[in-house]
């Protein structure tokens, strides 16, 4: 029952975005539900895991939660996993993985002995960035050069042969 409710207040939170200006990767602009809003005023930023909501009018946080039906924990992002990459060398060695979540995050691990360990290069890891797929690519002569691993993934379960370098984030 739980799950259901924050689903329904995910919903509001979207159709409050949906209805504002995308002003950058993770930032809106809305109009505020907290006041009679002729422009848009209501800043909306997703930072982390969490969506951080200020009206530049002046509304306070809580009425503008109230008004919109939400509480402060509905403003928290939990990722579910959607789908996992396992990139390897020519051989068939497994190198990295790719893990993609919904809502749209991205992450990557390194094999580390036996483990998987999260490897983000902005802490100094080195990716060994290779083609997904790359055994098999290295077999046929003709290959298809596509966005995304779920394309080749796709591609691959119908017959043809598809890569990509999947290190466009």
């Amino acid at each position: 029952m739980q799950q259901k409710k924050n689903q329904t207040n995910l919903s509001k939170l979207e159709a409050l975005l949906d209805k504002g200006k995308k002003v950058s990767k993770s930032s809106w602009l809305c109009y505020c539900p907290a006041h009679n809003d002729k422009t848009p005023s209501l800043s909306i930023t997703l930072k982390e895991r969490r969506y951080v909501v200020n009206c530049l009018a002046g509304c306070e946080y809580q009425d503008v939660l109230s008004a919109a039906g939400l509480e402060s924990k509905d403003l928290v992002v939990s990722y579910k996993l959607k789908a996992t990459h396992i990139y390897t060398d020519e051989e068939g060695k497994q190198l990295y993985r790719k893990k993609r979540y919904v809502p749209k995050k991205m992450s990557i691990e390194l094999l580390a002995g036996e483990e998987w360990v999260e490897a983000p290069a902005s802490k100094g890891y080195e990716i060994p960035y290779t083609l997904y797929n790359l055994p098999r690519v290295i077999e046929f002569r003709k290959i298809i050069f596509v966005e995304g691993e779920q394309c080749v993934d796709r591609l691959n379960r119908e017959g043809f042969v598809a890569t990509t370098t999947g290190n466009s984030g």
